[in-house]
């Protein structure tokens, strides 16, 4: 579990802020102390003291690390301990004090110390909600600044041409194959259409734009390229970014054909438990740059930027290159 420890210990603004309220409040409890029951000073600059002990350490450590599903119980221990070893300071505080302890004295004892610690719990959960509100912010604009780059991603209208092309060439053989191809080319557009700006897709939906945009690209170079296709039948309508897998394949063929001898495209997706495992693999020419090219749509550094703008530490990417190979691995955890 990682803790984030709350910025606001680090601003001058806020430091002066807090000095500010705990003095107001340190000085009505001294007030109404004195007022009603006479403390020794002391005691107010002690039990002062806990408090802000408490506050901050609930804050940092207690409500972050045990306020949640498996520990909730602890966070309950924890409090009932904190309130009760205060309690018994103060006790042991005014008997050193010889102050005598009256019946109508220990609520007293009791309440600023549990109103301190739900203060501080609150506070948390202020700061947290306002981190959150922050970092969705934050997404929102890098979704959009992403979103820009993603739609240079989508299909290269050079690849359209040249699908088109190979479709008028087909008409004019009566290929049998025509009708099926401009079934695959509608499935693509269509989502492009309806489905790329969409927040999350099926995955089986995913999976299907995929497949339409292979077989295109095998009607394209037909025997010229030998393509593997494994995909694993998707049991559970798990959700995707849309077109998130698209950019590894399309590079594949950018750099998988042409002066290249007996070039070859291993593709392979599966689910297993709640992660998707997808792979490529192909042949390249070392001449070329496999990583980023101002002609290559987002390119695969970009990528990588969507992957940790849409899921951070929820995905694990190897690239590698070998023996004129290029591999690309991705596990990515899935939700429902």
């Amino acid at each position: 579990m990682k803790l984030s420890l709350p910025l606001f210990i680090l601003t001058y603004r806020t430091i002066i802020i807090h000095g500010i309220i705990w003095s107001t409040a340190f000085t009505t409890i001294s007030i109404v102390l004195n007022s009603d029951k006479g403390y020794p000073n002391e005691f107010e600059i002690i039990s002062g003291s806990l408090y802000l002990i408490l506050f901050y350490l609930n804050t940092l450590l207690i409500y972050p690390y045990l306020m949640n599903r498996k520990y909730w119980w602890l966070y309950i221990v924890c409090f009932i301990f904190i309130i009760f070893g205060i309690y018994h300071i103060k006790l042991f505080i005014l008997g050193l004090a010889e102050v005598t302890i009256k019946s109508s004295m220990k609520p007293g004892l009791f309440l600023p110390t549990i109103l301190f610690f739900f203060l501080s719990s609150i506070y948390r959960i202020i700061h947290d909600s306002d981190q959150y509100e922050k970092r969705l912010r934050e997404q929102q604009a890098l979704r959009l600044e992403s979103e820009l780059k993603f739609l240079r991603s989508q299909i290269n209208p050079h690849f359209l041409f040249n699908v088109l092309n190979g479709l008028v060439s087909m008409a004019r053989k009566k290929s049998e194959h025509l009708e099926s191809s401009l079934i695959e080319l509608a499935s693509l557009i269509r989502f492009m259409l309806y489905h790329s700006g969409k927040e999350k897709v099926l995955l089986s939906t995913e999976i299907e734009y995929l497949r339409s945009y292979i077989a295109l690209q095998q009607m394209r170079f037909g025997e010229d390229i030998t393509i593997n296709l494994k995909i694993s039948e998707v049991e559970q309508e798990w959700r995707i970014e849309p077109m998130l897998l698209i950019p590894f394949v399309e590079n594949a063929f950018k750099y998988g054909i042409g002066n290249i001898p007996d070039p070859f495209i291993n593709v392979c997706l599966e689910v297993k438990g709640k992660t998707l495992h997808f792979s490529i693999e192909n042949k390249f020419n070392p001449d070329h740059d496999l990583v980023k090219d101002e002609n290559s749509g987002i390119g695969l550094s970009n990528v990588k930027e969507r992957l940790d703008l849409l899921y951070k530490d929820q995905y694990v990417l190897h690239m590698e290159d070998h023996d004129f190979k290029f591999l690309v691995n991705l596990k990515l955890d899935l939700h429902d």
